[in-house]
Parts: C-alpha cells; sequence; structure tokens
C-alpha cells in the first residue's frame, strides 16, 4: 500500500513536471488554433525578411551614392543599423520559440540579450535626437551646415551615443544579478528585458522600477 502510495505521488510529481516544462517551452502558443499557430509560424519570418532587406538596401544605396554623403541621410543609415541590430538581436530567439520550441535559455544568455536589447533602444533615441538637431542646423543656419556638421563631428557624435547607451544600461545588469529569483522562470515575451526579468524575483524591485 505505501509502495504504490509512493508511485502514485511520483506520476503525480512527474506529470506537473511535464506541464511546467510543456508551459515553459510553448508560452507563447497557448490559446490559438492551429491556423493562427501556422501564421505565428510564418509571419515573424517574412516581417524580419523585409526589415533585413529594406535596412540593407538603404544602407546600400547610401554608401554607393557620394551624393547621399550628407549629415541627414548619414544619420539615417546610422538609424538603419541600429534596427539590424535589434532584428538580430531578438528574432532568431523568437523563431527558436515558435519553430523548434526552444523556450529555455540561460540566465547569462538573458541577461546578454537584455543588455544588448536595451543599449541599441537607447543608441536609436540618441541617433533620433542627433536627426532633430540636424534638421534645426539644416533649417537655422544653411550656409555653415556641412561646416557644423561634417563627418568628425559626426564620427564623435556616434561614439559619444554608443558610449551614452551602454553606460545607461550597465547598471541594469548588477541591479538584476542581485535580484533572488523564484521558482517561477516564465517570460511574458520572446525576449528578455529589464522588469521582465526584475518581475520573476522574490523580493522588491523598486530600485529596479525607479532606475528602468
Amino acid at each position: 500500500m505505501t509502495g504504490n502510495l509512493k508511485r502514485l505521488i511520483e506520476v503525480k510529481r512527474r506529470q506537473k513536471e511535464d506541464k511546467e516544462r510543456s508551459e515553459k517551452l510553448h508560452p507563447h502558443t497557448h490559446g490559438f488554433t492551429p491556423r493562427s499557430k501556422l501564421c505565428m509560424l510564418h509571419l515573424p519570418m517574412h516581417v524580419s525578411y523585409a526589415a533585413l532587406a529594406g535596412n540593407a538596401a538603404l544602407i546600400l544605396v547610401i554608401a554607393l551614392d557620394n551624393a547621399l554623403h550628407a549629415p541627414m541621410y548619414l544619420f539615417l543609415c546610422l538609424l538603419s543599423l541600429t534596427d539590424l541590430a535589434l532584428s538580430s538581436t531578438t528574432v532568431p530567439k523568437m523563431l527558436a520559440i515558435l519553430w523548434l520550441h526552444a523556450g529555455e535559455i540561460s540566465f547569462g544568455g538573458c541577461l546578454a540579450q537584455m543588455f544588448c536589447v536595451h543599449s541599441i533602444y537607447a543608441l536609436e533615441s540618441s541617433i533620433l535626437l542627433v536627426m532633430a538637431f540636424d534638421r534645426y542646423v539644416a533649417i537655422c543656419n544653411p550656409l555653415r551646415y556641412t561646416t557644423i556638421l561634417n563627418h568628425a563631428v559626426i564620427g564623435r557624435i556616434g561614439f559619444v551615443g554608443i558610449f551614452h547607451s551602454v553606460a545607461i544600461v550597465s547598471p541594469f545588469i548588477f541591479l538584476l544579478r542581485r535580484l533572488p529569483y523564484c521558482v517561477h522562470h516564465v517570460m511574458i515575451h520572446t525576449y528578455c528585458e529589464h522588469m521582465g526579468i526584475a518581475r520573476l524575483a522574490c523580493t522588491n524591485i523598486t530600485v529596479n522600477i525607479v532606475y528602468g
């Protein structure tokens, strides 16, 4: 009798683990019909291919045409590069989840993806700000436009933007590594982001909320 009870408990435990593992490996297909699942499998691939082709074509055109080496087009090229970098950071894992049901990722890998995603977002915001300043100079001081925003200045602006984004996002890693985490490790997104990871913690995350 005791042996049967132990076997029953073991079976229940394994069923629970299998259910949790299934939910972890398929976090984004629950509640979808087979047809909608098929759309989920193919739509991200087509969207990523379109974004990749569009941004690559834009960068290629600007690089090959000397007439487009003006500051406005160079900033547009930088914006396309950030878009390509963001797609390269998030899309492969999303496709792995939808196609291969590879829903697991190590904590270190999750932090690395989070760092890249937020750094690229911060860099993209800096580029948009610089593009607004570019239009301001072109409208208010057109005669000195090419003097103020020459290639050396654009290079320094790019370096400052990268340094600024890395400096802002780096504390996220230390803020997340100090937290104790619960048994629940299922993310609600197809990629890792700061608050999504912080909400898995079993402690107060006020500091993360304020900084993030």
